[in-house]
């Protein structure tokens, strides 16, 4: 996900797609992963291009909301265990 995104609710989607590769990468392998780095790029107000202002893009909070929620849901219906977690918030 890029800067581009100015919701945090994609981000779920996002999260889905990193555990269920890891679901499938553990269940092929016996490998479990022990972090997740889950990107970052948040939209920020300061665009080069002038398309986007701080009104537009969610607080940081939002994304670490939407990304949380689903990492954990994610990770109990896949039965892994608590990993360590990473991100960068970009411009954010």
């Amino acid at each position: 996900m890029g800067r581009q995104t100015e919701e945090a609710t994609p981000y779920r989607a996002q999260v889905h797609a990193v555990v269920e590769q890891a679901a499938a990468m553990r269940d092929q392998t016996g490998w479990t992963p022990r972090v997740f780095d889950l990107g970052g790029g948040f939209a920020h107000g300061r665009d080069p291009e002038g398309r986007r202002s701080e009104a537009h893009a969610p607080p940081i909070e939002d994304y670490a909301e939407a990304l949380i929620t689903a990492l954990l849901a994610e990770l109990e219906q896949h039965r892994f265990p608590p990993p360590v977690l990473e991100f960068e918030p970009g411009g954010s």
